[in-house]
C-alpha cells in the first residue's frame, strides 16, 4: 500500500549499508528511483486528507533525511522546490496547507546550511505582504512551522510583517 511505501522510504534510507568513510552517504542508485518513483507519488498523496498520522509523520521523516542527504537532485533546493510548486497549483485545502508547511519546515529544520532556511523566511516574510490569499496562507503556515523548529528570533522583521497580515 501506499502508506507502507511511504512508511518504509525513510528506513531504507536509513538502514542502507554505506562504506565507513563515506558517513550518511545515500546510494547513487537510490537517487534516481526516489526521484522518479517516489517523489510524484508523494506530491500526490500530500493532496490528499488521508495524510495523517503515521503517513505524515513517514514523510515529514523521509524529507528530514532527504535534505540531511544533500544530493545535488534531492537537495533543500530541489524538494523546496517541487513542494512550493504544489502550492501554487491552483486552490488546496486547508489540510493539504497544512501538510505542505510541515514538509518545508522539516527541509528547512534540516538544511545542512541555514543560511538557506534564512532565505526561505525572508522569501515567506515577502510573501505575506504581495500574493494572492492562499499564498499568504501558505507563508503563513509555513513560518509557523518552521518557527516551531527552530529559533527565528534573529528576523527582525518578522513580527511586524506577520501583524501587517491581520
Amino acid at each position: 500500500s501506499a502508506e507502507l511505501d511511504v512508511t518504509l522510504s525513510p528506513a531504507s534510507l536509513d538502514s542502507t549499508p554505506r562504506p565507513p568513510t563515506s558517513g550518511k552517504a545515500m546510494p547513487a542508485v537510490t537517487i534516481p528511483k526516489l526521484k522518479a518513483v517516489v517523489l510524484p507519488k508523494v506530491l500526490a498523496l500530500l493532496q490528499s486528507s488521508l495524510l495523517q498520522g503515521v503517513a505524515l509523520r513517514s514523510l515529514l521523516a523521509l524529507f528530514a533525511e532527504l535534505v540531511s542527504q544533500n544530493v545535488a537532485e534531492l537537495s533543500f533546493d530541489a524538494l523546496t522546490t517541487q513542494l512550493l510548486s504544489v502550492g501554487k497549483a491552483g486552490t488546496m485545502s486547508k489540510h493539504t496547507l497544512a501538510a505542505l508547511s510541515q514538509l518545508v519546515a522539516a527541509c528547512c529544520a534540516h538544511v545542512p546550511a541555514p543560511a538557506k532556511r534564512d532565505t526561505m523566511v525572508t522569501h515567506f516574510t515577502g510573501q505575506l505582504s504581495d500574493g494572492a490569499a492562499q499564498q499568504r496562507t501558505l507563508a503563513l503556515l509555513c513560518l509557523g512551522e518552521i518557527g516551531r523548529q527552530t529559533d527565528l528570533s534573529a528576523h527582525k522583521n518578522l513580527v511586524a510583517a506577520v501583524m501587517t497580515g491581520f
